[in-house]
């Protein structure tokens, strides 16, 4: 009897439990803004649906609920679930303002580590995620950094490209090219959030001297205010008429300063090129 086919099952199972089990570890509950502490995550495709033929990984934020193409690869899956965290610090189960998009990234957007989104609101999300899946596979306590493809793209960023002084942006490009500019990449806001989780100040410009826990960064995101002003949750109006700028690494800061003056993150904003971002 051939049970090749239902051990592959059982592996793929295992394999994506171990992986939540692990994000689970840093990111705790997810009952968070009333929503409960379940998610579904399907593999290969979401019955009816086939989203993940044509991506590693698919969250349907509003929905709760991941897709994994490849059961193996960890931290496609904890980024996807980084993408549901993200949503429930931000929104309620039932709160419509979900339209407003957590990412407005489109089809043809790339996701590399050294790749631009096509407005901030999408390179936050994006950033957020992968952040999520560095915390869980590459600790503060690592005895490595954060390496994806070679050993100059890195979380801490000893690649000083295009830059004229020390800085740890990702290539630092002077012209645009479609959209091609420092606070557009993922990588930059990527380590922007490491900078303010780790506590090694290596690669960087030596400005990199905070240390909060997961559980202080999450709840900068439940201080956003709903609405769709400024620094709020869904700025700004409807989904087809939202601000992709709005609800960036700005408005992190803007909600870190608010709180009990935790910290101040501007070094961290200049050292990783984000300060074109939009102030509001």
């Amino acid at each position: 009897m051939d049970v090749s086919a239902n051990y592959l099952k059982e592996q793929a199972f295992a394999n994506i439990l171990q992986t939540m089990n692990d994000v689970d570890k840093y990111v705790g509950s997810y009952s968070l803004n009333g929503h409960t502490n379940t998610i579904t995550v399907y593999y290969p495709n979401k019955p009816g649906d086939n989203d993940c033929d044509s991506h590693d990984g698919w969250s349907y934020g509003d929905e709760d609920c991941v897709c994994v193409k490849d059961s193996k690869r960890s931290r496609v899956l904890a980024h996807e679930l980084g993408h549901i965290l993200f949503y429930r610090l931000l929104f309620g189960p039932d709160d419509e303002d979900y339209d407003c998009g957590l990412g407005h990234c489109g089809s043809t957007v790339g996701y590399g580590w050294d790749q631009y989104a096509a407005n901030e609101k999408c390179v936050t999300s994006e950033a957020w995620a992968t952040f999520i899946a560095g915390v869980t596979y590459y600790d503060d306590d690592a005895g490595y950094p954060y390496y994806i493809d070679s050993t100059d793209e890195n979380m801490e960023g000893d690649t000083i490209a295009g830059n004229t002084s020390a800085k740890a942006c990702v290539q630092n490009k002077t012209t645009p090219i479609n959209f091609k500019t420092p606070h557009l990449c993922r990588g930059n806001a990527v380590r922007y959030f490491w900078d303010l989780y780790d506590s090694t100040t290596t690669g960087d410009d030596g400005n990199d001297d905070d240390n909060l826990t997961l559980l202080q960064m999450k709840n900068i995101w439940l201080e956003f205010d709903d609405g769709t002003y400024n620094h709020r949750d869904c700025e700004d109006k409807t989904y087809s008429e939202d601000d992709d700028n709005g609800r960036n690494v700005y408005d992190y800061m803007y909600y870190e300063t608010e709180i009990s003056a935790i910290l101040d993150t501007s070094d961290e904003m200049t050292q990783n090129c984000l300060n074109d971002q939009d102030q509001n």
